[in-house]
């Protein structure tokens, strides 16, 4: 009887409570970026903010949960062209609300809400409340 089980892919996390909380907005740049490509966070964070992220890979899948309170951030083509590679993001919002800006588009997402977006376009977010996505 075969007893070994598929591998399971390891489980990344990070939380703002595993840093310094006056390096809170580089470390949540540094989260997303690891998770979402390079971001550049738009407003330092406020001096409570608390965030933290989960994810796995799946043979080239990166599933991410995400927890933040209210921050924002953008993707300008300088960062953009510095990822090695591009990928297409489908978001399901669990709750809480974000703001998109897709080129000339703006785009409202709340509870049950998805989207998807691509890394190769300047793109911009703004948490507006606690979002768990």
């Amino acid at each position: 009887m075969n007893t070994q089980h598929p591998a399971v892919p390891a489980l990344g996390q990070w939380s703002t409570g595993d840093g310094a909380p006056a390096d809170a907005t580089d470390a949540w740049q540094a989260a997303l970026s690891d998770n979402y490509g390079l971001w550049q966070v738009s407003k330092a964070v406020d001096s409570g903010f608390s965030a933290r992220i989960r994810n796995r890979n799946f043979s080239g899948l990166r599933v991410v949960e995400c927890v933040c309170d209210p921050c924002s951030g953008r993707r300008i083509p300088q960062l953009i062209s510095r990822d090695a590679s591009s990928f297409i993001g489908v978001q399901i919002t669990k709750s809480g609300s974000e703001r998109f800006h897709f080129g000339g588009e703006v785009i409202s997402v709340g509870s049950g809400d998805l989207v998807i977006w691509t890394s190769d376009h300047p793109t911009e977010f703004t948490v507006t409340e606690k979002l768990h996505k």
